[in-house]
Order: structure tokens, then sequence, then C-alpha cells
């Protein structure tokens, strides 16, 4: 089985593991969000631009996106 990160699922205790927190505010709780991505017609050969949704985490206190929770941008 698969995360929505397409990572794969392992049996770890809860202890073994630890917290991930906001970058911006330090909290611990995240919600997944959707980014929603265009892309140009014409790199797609179709009458009209497309939609792509992105999921991904944002801080249940103030929105903020982790910078590892942001999907990577190739060229960089």
């Amino acid at each position: 089985m698969q995360n929505s990160q397409n990572q794969p699922q392992v049996n770890v205790p809860f202890s073994q593991t630890t917290a991930l927190e906001c970058e911006n505010c330090g909290s611990e709780l995240f919600q997944e969000v959707l980014m929603v991505r265009k892309i140009s017609r014409i790199l797609i050969g179709a009458p009209q631009d497309m939609l792509q949704p992105l999921a991904i985490f944002a801080c249940v206190k103030c929105h903020h996106v982790n910078e590892d929770l942001r999907p990577k941008q190739e060229n960089q």
C-alpha cells in the first residue's frame, strides 16, 4: 500500500518516529490540500488548457507548506 506522496507504507512503531513540524509556526498538525497547476493547451495539443491537481500537506494552524512537502520542480 502507498500513501498520497507515493512512498511505501512501513510497519514501524510510533515511538520510533519523529514529528514533522511546520517551518513557520512549529505545529505538528497537517491537512491534505490541493495545489492546482495549469498546463498550456499548446504543450498537450488540446483545444483548452488543462488543470492538474496535486495533493500536498499544509499546516492546520497557519496553512504554511513546508519546503520538503512541496512538489520538486525540474531544472532547479
